[in-house]
């Protein structure tokens, strides 16, 4: 075996692990695509030799979200190590930093943007109130003696 057939094999491995980290998050199916940059006019035929592992995408931006999912989906198993089940479900639930959505629904809201921030997020560096400006009034120094 060459060394470009173990790329193949290892980049359509890796977009069907992210395919089925979709599954457990539950993601509809007719999304899935579109998260991964696969676009939004595949027939689910063709969605599913992806899902197989028997279809390979040339664009390098498929295997990079497809990272970004699996590296969320690692990183909640690492919040919740005893309980699989517990970290599948985090993405589902509703996060107070996120204004109580999911971060499901920030992926599905808004795609590549949506995945960066929950990537930053569940990397704890991600800061929802980096834009907000200080609520606190400057002290007056007057006022201080």
């Amino acid at each position: 075996m060459t060394s470009n057939q173990e790329s193949t094999r290892e980049l359509t491995s890796l977009l069907r692990e992210a395919i089925q980290v979709l599954d457990h998050w539950k993601v509809p199916c007719e999304q899935q695509p579109v998260l991964l940059g696969l676009g939004d006019n595949l027939k689910p035929r063709e969605y599913n030799r992806y899902r197989m592992g028997t279809a390979f995408s040339k664009d390098s931006s498929v295997y990079h979200l497809a990272k970004k999912i699996l590296h969320i989906d690692d990183a909640t198993q690492k919040l919740y190590p005893y309980s699989l089940e517990s970290a599948r479900i985090w993405v589902t639930v509703g996060q107070p930093l996120l204004g109580g959505k999911s971060s499901l629904d920030i992926i599905l809201e808004n795609g590549y943007r949506g995945l960066e921030q929950i990537a930053l997020m569940i990397d704890n560096q991600y800061d929802p109130y980096s834009a907000a400006t200080d609520p606190r009034p400057a002290r007056d120094p007057e006022k201080l003696n």
